[in-house]
């Protein structure tokens, strides 16, 4: 997901007066009072307070996908006849943010090895590098490019937390799509989790923090990529330094403000869809930025089943099945087939159509093919089955959570390793997680015919 833009400011010119080496205390300003001190950078900054007026500096503020003001703000100061620039972050926010600058330079140099990566903390202005003249006789000139997501590249994920299920004590809901599903849940989105549930359904912390983000302007969503970058969102940064998203809620649906401290159960949003989804529901995920530019998703485990005195009694990474918070077991997986113009029986067909032709490419065109042909049949059970799920049939709610494991997530499945590259994904490189064109279309698809109007 893209989470900035670009816009003008220019700051009042007024003097320096001190400046201050960073120091490791943990920085009174954050709303937090326990934040993880292994959530700072290690290297050494020189910090001011966020609102520090940088002589004869030229500001530049990042926006977010609605173009309201992100709170990051890039700071460049020229000196001795513009031979250096000196380039400063300044972070508005109550939270870390982690910042990625790509300058493009003629006849100078920077003291950093081609693109900039740090994290910076809350409620901060700092200076960040600083760039040179190599030939003072010749003519010098920069840009830069640049990036930034929430949290800190440096924080450790505290894999002993256990979630709560970021809906209403007594509801169910059904996980739609899991982890490490082709869909859209692969790469840095591999550890993600959807919960289908109506529009107007309150949406609920499942970690304590701070709200850092909220975007909450968009209208619309479908199945289309070119809605990608048009979800309501809300990011929570938690103690750890990590940073958990609440996606798709609907227009000005969000209950929460960035500065916000919020508690396990509290409110934070009303289900919806927007941005590139095909039915009302909550994308859930835990992140760390990789760097300003690219994040990594983590493991989750949830609360799925709490004895009387409270205390915990299972806890699982959860999987495509209807889970009641705060966590009753989740229903019986049915083990026999259904009857024969069940979903389930699909991907055993699409398994056979694969593995019948030989060339990849050849194979994936006719998975694609099939899918297109038979997408109105596949949308007009998918309606069928969630009306009656809905309704409290109780055959169905078990039914659709098989459909949803083994229809919505088919493209996980090693039997179509044939289209779909299933290697681990390498957050640094990209490699991995990848498919055929053709398989790519098909999934497209198939995901289309699980809309559904409301």
């Amino acid at each position: 997901m893209c989470l900035f833009g670009t816009g003008c400011s220019q700051t009042p010119s007024t003097s320096i007066n001190s400046i201050s080496e960073k120091t490791p205390e943990i920085n009174s300003n954050f709303a937090l009072d326990k934040l993880s001190a292994q959530a700072y950078s290690p290297n050494k900054l020189l910090e001011f307070p966020a609102d520090y007026a940088i002589q004869n500096g030229v500001e530049k503020c990042l926006e977010e996908l609605d173009k309201s003001p992100a709170g990051i703000c890039l700071i460049t100061q020229e000196k001795d006849n513009g031979r250096t620039v000196d380039f400063y972050v300044r972070n508005k926010k109550p939270g870390f943010v982690t910042v990625q600058i790509t300058p493009k330079l003629t006849n100078m140099v920077a003291d950093f090895k081609a693109t900039y990566n740090e994290t910076f903390a809350p409620n901060t202005t700092t200076k960040a590098f600083t760039l040179t003249t190599i030939n003072t006789s010749k003519r010098n000139s920069w840009t830069y490019e640049s990036n930034r997501r929430p949290g800190s590249m440096y924080a450790k994920h505290d894999d002993s937390y256990i979630y709560t299920l970021p809906y209403e004590v007594g509801t169910t809901h059904i996980v739609g799509q899991g982890n490490n599903s082709m869909i859209t849940h692969y790469g840095e989105l591999a550890y993600s989790i959807d919960w289908l549930m109506d529009e107007n359904t309150a949406v609920m912390a499942a970690r304590e923090g701070i709200v850092v983000e909220v975007v909450d302007s968009f209208k619309t969503g479908g199945p289309d990529p070119s809605y990608w970058n048009s979800s309501n969102y809300i990011v929570i940064q938690h103690l750890d330094g990590t940073a958990a998203y609440y996606g798709h809620h609907q227009f000005h649906g969000a209950k929460v403000k960035v500065g916000d401290k919020v508690k396990v159960g509290d409110v934070l949003a009303l289900a919806g869809c927007t941005g590139f989804c095909s039915t009302p529901h909550v994308h859930f995920h835990v992140e760390r930025p990789v760097s300003g530019g690219m994040i990594q998703t983590l493991p989750t485990k949830f609360k799925v089943d709490i004895g009387p005195d409270g205390k915990i009694i299972a806890e699982k990474i959860v999987e495509v099945l209807n889970y009641t918070a705060p966590g009753n077991s989740p229903l019986p997986r049915p083990q026999d087939a259904f009857d024969k113009d069940s979903l389930t029986r699909v991907p055993d067909k699409l398994e056979e159509i694969v593995n019948g032709i030989d060339d990849p490419v050849k194979a994936s065109e006719a998975f694609r093919d099939y899918i297109k042909n038979n997408k109105d049949k596949i949308n007009k059970r998918w309606k069928d089955l969630n009306v009656r799920a809905m309704g409290g049939d109780r055959e169905a709610q078990k039914e659709l959570g098989v459909v949803l494991d083994h229809v919505m997530n088919i493209s996980d499945d090693r039997k179509f390793a044939k289209i779909f590259d299933l290697s681990p994904y390498d957050p640094e490189t990209g490699a991995g997680a990848k498919m055929l064109p053709a398989a790519e279309e098909g999934i497209l698809i198939w995901w289309q015919a699980f809309t559904i109007d409301y």
